[in-house]
């Protein structure tokens, strides 16, 4: 097998043979054929994926984080989000959003504790109930804070107009 061209730097990563199949990029092409810049150097060496490997998950994913869907922080690229015991790359993450998201988290969302007791829904009554419940709580709350941000009146002016008493002295 022939060597693939050098790095920008001219060397390859400590321990990286450029001859190994395990150099190869997912794609199948050598995955030290040039870098071009320092996130496509660590991009590669963490998790065989080239920037432009990168790039399309992340077009794929509409530019958004996988788990919550906002875009990335100014200055923080989404982080690649692999499986721990498959090493499967699953997407692009937020720093906390990846954080968040443990093996344990992952395994509550694929099979829930419930789902092997029986299949339980929520009974279409029960959740009318609750919106209703919850939009009288909202009203409730509306009315306590109008409640609290009316201004008293005492001799007919609005409350804090008018001269300011003097405390103390001549």
């Amino acid at each position: 097998m022939t060597r693939p061209p050098p790095s920008p730097t001219g060397t390859l990563p400590v321990g990286e043979d450029p001859g190994d199949v395990s150099s190869l990029a997912a794609d199948g092409t050598p995955l030290w054929d040039g870098y071009t810049c320092d996130r496509d150097k660590e991009l590669r060496r963490r998790y065989g994926l080239k920037l432009a490997h990168y790039n399309a998950i992340l077009a794929e994913q509409g530019g958004v984080c996988g788990w919550c869907g906002n875009p990335p922080e100014r200055g923080r690229p989404l982080v690649v989000d692999d499986d721990h015991a498959t090493r499967e790359i699953r997407g692009l993450l937020h720093p906390g959003c990846n954080q968040r998201l443990t093996e344990q988290g992952v395994a509550y969302v694929l099979d829930p504790p419930a789902r092997r007791v029986g299949p339980f829904v929520v009974p279409p009554e029960r959740d009318e109930m609750r919106r209703r419940r919850d939009a009288d709580r909202v009203e409730r709350r509306k009315a306590k804070r109008a409640a609290k941000t009316a201004v008293p009146v005492g001799n007919g002016k609005a409350y804090g107009t008018g001269a300011v008493p003097k405390i103390g002295g001549s």
